[in-house]
C-alpha cells in the first residue's frame, strides 16, 4: 500500500505541474499551523482504492481469509515446543532408565530455564541423540529377532 501510494504521488507530483500545484497549496496554507502533506495535495480526491491494484487485490475477502489461515498455522507451529517438552517428559515416565534420563535433564536443566526458546543447537543435539538411540534400539531388536529365529 505504501509503495503504491508513493508511486501515485511520484506520478502526480514529480513533474512541473505537480510542483506548481504543491507550491500554490503551500501559499494558500502559509498562515495555518500543523498542515499535513496530504492536505497540500489533492490526492484525497484523486486516489481511489481501485486505482491501487495490489492493495485492492490484497484487501479482498479470499486473500484475507487465506492470510488468516496461514497466520493461524504459524501460531500453531510456534507453540509446538511445549508438545515436545511433554513428549520428552513422558518418554522418561514410560521408559525409565539411564538412556532416557537425558530428556528430563534437557527439559528442566536447560530448555525451561532459557528466557526465550532454546537455541537451534539445543534442538539439534536432542534430535541427534534421539536418532542415535532409535538406531541402537532398532539394531538390538533385529539381533533379538535373529537370535529367536535361530
Amino acid at each position: 500500500m505504501v509503495e503504491e501510494s508513493r508511486e501515485l504521488i511520484e506520478k502526480n507530483y514529480d513533474n512541473r505541474d505537480g510542483l506548481h500545484e504543491i507550491a500554490m497549496n503551500i501559499r494558500k496554507t502559509k498562515n495555518r499551523k500543523n498542515v499535513k502533506l496530504l492536505d497540500l495535495t489533492n490526492l484525497k480526491q484523486k486516489i481511489k482504492l481501485k486505482q491501487m491494484t495490489r492493495t485492492w487485490e490484497s484487501t479482498r475477502t479470499v486473500p484475507m481469509i487465506l492470510r488468516n489461515v496461514e497466520t493461524m498455522f504459524y501460531i500453531l507451529i510456534s507453540s509446538t515446543h511445549w508438545l515436545v517438552y511433554i513428549a520428552m517428559i513422558r518418554c522418561m515416565y514410560e521408559n525409565a532408565g539411564f538412556i532416557s534420563i537425558f530428556y528430563p535433564i534437557a527439559v528442566f536443566g536447560y530448555a525451561l530455564l532459557e528466557e526465550s526458546r532454546p537455541v537451534y543447537q539445543f534442538w539439534s543435539v536432542v534430535r541427534k541423540y534421539t536418532e542415535v538411540i532409535l538406531v541402537i534400539k532398532f539394531i538390538t531388536s533385529i539381533r533379538a529377532v535373529n537370535d529367536l529365529m535361530i
